[in-house]
């Protein structure tokens, strides 16, 4: 699997932009599902989202793309903080969050109506200190 860097007349640099890239395996291609990067407001800040096609969920892909794009905002762009923010009941993506070593930061109980009905949102936040933490043990800052 591979996140796809297919270049397109947009520019990544500044607070509001966002980047959709498709997801899709190296030996089979076809569209698997996207991540996203959104450029939040406020320094270094972003939000990370997937969405994969139902018959390629389960085989850790969602977690393969989301890394390569936290690694890309925490690498290479110099993020901060990211976050993923997902519907309490979406077990899959809480798991994916999990994997990439988020932690659960915030539920808002009701705080959007969905398709009629309430749902609470749960966030999940990685901050660049933690990334380094988990990714390049051997930087961690002795106090």
């Amino acid at each position: 699997m591979e996140v796809l860097g297919r270049y397109a007349n947009f520019e990544f640099k500044q607070e509001g932009d966002w980047v959709c890239l498709a997801i899709e395996r190296k030996d089979q291609p076809g569209l698997l599902g996207e991540v996203v990067l959104k450029w939040l407001e406020g320094t270094g800040q972003g939000e990370l989202g997937w969405i994969l096609h139902p018959e390629a969920r389960g085989h850790g892909i969602a977690t393969e793309a989301a890394e390569a794009v936290m690694k890309l905002a925490f690498e290479k762009l110099a993020f901060h903080r990211i976050d993923a923010k997902l519907d309490a009941l979406n077990t899959g993506s809480a798991g994916v969050c999990k994997r990439l070593g988020m932690r659960l930061e915030a539920t808002l109980v009701d705080n959007w109506n969905y398709k009629g009905q309430w749902a609470t949102e749960n966030i999940y936040a990685m901050l660049d200190s933690e990334w380094r933490t988990r990714h390049h043990p051997w930087t961690r800052t002795i106090n």
